[in-house]
């Protein structure tokens, strides 16, 4: 496969970059490269980080959900190996900023292109449920909020399901984080339980009824 595909690059690159217009076009290269990319493995690293800065590239030129979809499929494959993860980062930033300032800037918008918000959507639930790290240390986190909001109740079922799942699951994200703060903050260390027992005069021997001893 890797020979093969090796020669299927240059076409591949090749058409990312003068057929970026033609949305079936680029939507058939996609698929091709996530097919390639789940039979080849990690055979496919060394393109990884050409292929997402081209379909990044893409995405400026032509804003269509395939693009953003071939983050999520990269990202669902590699997002475990940290050599990867300032790429996957700078990715998703990307998105966020190109997605809010230039493609969906408006509500209406956002209604014209329900597919793109699922994808978006579909991206971001990728990212928080494989590696909420990067997507909380997103230099574009503030971004990504005001267009979750201007997403929110669009007509589209799926954007609407997407969109909706993504907040369930971000709630319960940050419940869980919020309760293991808690626990953490319950639970004293040896320093401060010993600190404790001096204050409130708890001797560390136990106390013997002298009755019983006579006894």
């Amino acid at each position: 496969m890797t020979p093969l595909f090796a020669e299927l690059w240059l076409f591949i690159d090749r058409l990312l970059t003068e057929f970026v217009k033609y949305d079936e076009i680029c939507e058939s290269v996609i698929r091709l490269v996530k097919h390639s990319q789940r039979t080849m493995g990690d055979q496919f690293e060394p393109y990884l980080s050409d292929f997402m800065k081209k379909t990044m590239s893409a995405y400026q030129q032509n804003a269509i959900g395939s693009f953003v979809y071939s983050v999520e499929f990269c990202f669902t494959s590699y997002n475990h190996k940290a050599e990867y993860h300032g790429l996957f980062r700078e990715a998703f930033d990307f998105v966020c900023r190109h997605t809010f300032n230039s493609v969906l800037p408006t509500r209406q918008d956002c209604e014209y292109n329900p597919d793109l918000v699922n994808d978006f959507f579909g991206l971001s639930l990728r990212y928080i449920r494989k590696n909420e790290e990067l997507f909380y240390k997103s230099a574009e986190l503030e971004t990504f909020v005001q267009l979750l909001l201007r997403c929110a109740c669009l007509e589209s079922f799926n954007a609407v399901k997407t969109h909706s799942t993504f907040i369930v699951e971000i709630s319960k994200n940050l419940k869980h984080q919020v309760m293991d703060a808690r626990e953490r903050a319950l639970v004293p260390t040896g320093d401060q339980a010993a600190a404790h027992s001096q204050e409130v005069g708890y001797d560390s021997q136990p106390a013997i009824d002298p009755v019983l001893v006579e006894r």
